[in-house]
């Protein structure tokens, strides 16, 4: 690498650095004080997320315009900024610094709302957890200034304990990186959108460009997916417009008999969906959909012969779906790490070992560090359960299903890009659902209902999205030829300084407004229910010790993990087997009831293009998918900035 493009490097991330200072304040105005409809599924956040994408296109496009051409970035340069904010900027969304930093307050304030409350838990909150003074509470719920000095050990607690989560997966994923990215060669559906999106000048000057040779089909792409949700999101605000969902219902749930299996069939068409699932691999694609009607052709024949599903989750199932969820999770993580046996054990002895050449000896001094970084996080985030009243072996698991769920997370993302779906497990309920809280502390109780932003995953709006953004970037910096160690150092002190940032940002925005004065504070939907709730199931879970589910839950983790494994096990013997354990992952989601025909539809495209024009023709087809996606986003950014300054502000809703 030259000596200038090191120089252009570190002006990339200062002039990141400022971005995300500047987008702090306006990400809290967007995503939580006045959120548009289009806004509820991500601002800052989201996979993939609006605000980064859209600064890449924007300097992109400056970059190669008359005026700023002499100043004219190469790719290499927007890409770093483009990461530091796919870091950064998800910390600022609603759904982490949002529900995270309030979340001891609003359990001070349900207890003073209901005696039975306090006398239950408010007894076992840590001091350092958060402060129940009335006069810090009135100045969160209704505005005031804000009192640093009450809030200095909670925010230097709960601070430090996502830095420590996020550096002990950031440097598992180190150590995975070389495993995952040139040896599996996992796709990375996200990534493909900004290295499709930017490509450089072929003049000898290298400057970055919107697109290359498919540049017709990203444009055109974009217009189509921009027109179709302009419309959509104008129609939600007047009413004289005609209405075009992106959503409707094909078949109602029907009531009785055995159709009952099958629950209400919806159709979801945004354009980023169709364009970012069309970005898949085809046997995930293909595995979806089809493990989705085999679910339901079972449900319906059971009900038929007479035997009862269960219903929950938005599902029916003999076993409840949450927990063969969970079970899949447990495999496939297992199984990634028995898969990547062999590179950690090089890694491993690259680490211990002294090395002649200058790069090998750099790389084993960065594994080195990972190591280091890895043991230091894990300590301090068991270390702080053990402060908060857990028993060292519990807080020992706890802390080690957090760290494996975001690392496969993060995995499932490279391998499949399907981090916006909604997943119903989290490891909160595993820890007192199939076996009771009686077995557990008061304390641990509160420890497990109070840090479930830490336990539960998927939805792209919560901590595990910094995560998955940063095995994102490892492919970004692979792809433009930025060195890994120094993606390293540009993605950490990218999220301390977001970290720091968003904090005050965040403070200052809720006492400014007063939370309840905030839509993403006052509405009825997550994170704002979850801060209502969680004291409701602290209570009812302290003073109801018996199993949520008792053995149906135990046999359904076991069910869930044999399933997912006899898939993988089938995929290695049989190179015709159709059928991978992700697409049964994704049954157990949320998003399922939604985007079946999303599945099929894009399954079919790229079945169609393939067969009749050849990777060729996918390859010229692939800039038409990331411009539906991007126009979709830029409608976002627009109604994010007209909302604003506008009266054209429609109730919240989510188009799903």
């Amino acid at each position: 690498m030259h000596e200038h493009d090191s120089h252009s490097d570190w002006r990339a991330l200062l002039v990141a650095l400022a971005l995300l200072i500047l987008i702090a304040p306006l990400t809290f105005q967007v995503a939580v004080a006045r959120m548009p409809i289009e806004v509820f599924f991500g601002f800052g956040a989201g996979v993939p997320a609006m605000l980064p994408l859209t600064v890449l296109l924007a300097s992109a496009a400056l970059a190669s315009a008359g005026l700023f051409r002499r100043f004219g970035a190469k790719r290499r340069q927007l890409m770093i900024v483009y990461m530091v904010l796919l870091v950064g900027v998800p910390l600022l969304s609603r759904g982490v610094l949002f529900y995270i930093i309030p979340k001891v307050t609003w359990l001070y304030y349900m207890a003073a709302l209901r005696p039975d409350y306090a006398a239950t838990f408010i007894q076992y909150l840590p001091g350092w957890w958060g402060s129940g003074d009335p006069a810090v509470l009135e100045g969160f719920l209704y505005g005031g200034r804000v009192p640093w000095a009450a809030w200095a050990a909670p925010l230097a607690a709960w601070g430090s304990f996502m830095l420590a989560l996020w550096l002990s997966v950031s440097c598992l994923i180190i150590l995975l990186r070389r495993q995952w990215i040139l040896h599996e060669r996992l796709t990375f559906p996200v990534a493909q959108i900004p290295l499709e999106m930017v490509r450089e000048a072929v003049d000898p000057s290298g400057r970055a460009r919107v697109t290359a040779g498919a540049g017709r089909m990203f444009w055109l792409g974009a217009l189509v997916s921009f027109a179709i949700t302009f419309i959509h999101s104008i129609s939600a605000r007047i009413p004289g417009v005609p209405y075009l969902p992106l959503v409707f219902v094909l078949v109602p749930a029907a009531t009785s008999g055995p159709l009952s299996g099958m629950g209400e069939i919806r159709v979801a068409l945004p354009p980023v969906i169709i364009g970012l699932l069309y970005l898949l691999p085809k046997d995930i694609l293909f595995s979806a959909w089809f493990l989705w009607l085999i679910h339901l052709a079972i449900n319906v024949v059971s009900i038929a012969a007479g035997f009862t599903v269960q219903e929950g989750s938005l599902q029916q199932r003999f076993l409840p779906a949450e927990y063969q969820g969970l079970g899949c999770a447990f495999a496939l993580t297992f199984w990634v790490f028995w898969t990547g046996r062999s590179h950690l054990v090089r890694v491993v002895r690259m680490a211990v070992s002294r090395h002649t050449d200058p790069e090998a000896a750099r790389d084993a001094s960065a594994y080195r560090w990972a190591f280091l970084g890895l043991a230091a996080s894990f300590g301090w985030m068991t270390w702080f359960c053990v402060l908060s009243g857990c028993r060292t072996t519990v807080a020992l698991v706890f802390i080690g299903l957090i760290v494996g769920y975001f690392l496969y997370w993060a995995r499932l993302r490279a391998e499949t890009g399907l981090g916006f779906l909604s997943y119903p497990m989290d490891i909160a309920f595993l820890m007192t659902g199939p076996f009771g809280s009686a077995i557990y502390r008061p304390q641990e109780v509160v420890t497990f209902i109070t840090m479930r932003w830490a336990t539960f995953v998927g939805g792209g709006e919560t901590l595990e999205v910094c995560s998955g953004n940063a095995l994102e970037c490892y492919k970004i910096a692979d792809a433009t030829g930025i060195n890994w160690r120094r993606a390293s150092a540009v993605i950490g002190v990218g999220f301390v300084v977001a970290l720091i940032a968003g904090i005050y940002a965040t403070m200052t925005g809720i006492y400014a407004h007063g939370i309840t004065n905030t839509d993403a504070g006052s509405g009825f939907f997550w994170p704002a229910l979850y801060s209502r709730t969680d004291a409701e199931m602290i209570y009812s879970t302290l003073t109801n010790p018996a199993p949520a589910h008792g053995m149906n839950s135990i046999a359904a983790i076991i069910v869930g993990a044999a399933i997912a494994l006899a898939l993988g096990l089938l995929r290695l013997r049989f190179w015709w087997w159709p059928l991978h354990p992700v697409g049964y992952l994704l049954t157990t989601s949320y998003g399922m009831i939604f985007l079946l025909f999303p599945f099929l539809i894009a399954w079919v495209a790229k079945v169609l293009v393939v067969r009749y024009g050849g990777l060729r023709l996918y390859r010229q087809t692939v800039p038409l998918a990331v411009g539906l996606i991007i126009g979709d986003l830029l409608n976002v950014a627009i109604w994010s900035l007209v909302t604003q300054f506008s009266s054209l502000h429609s109730p919240t809703e989510w188009w799903w």
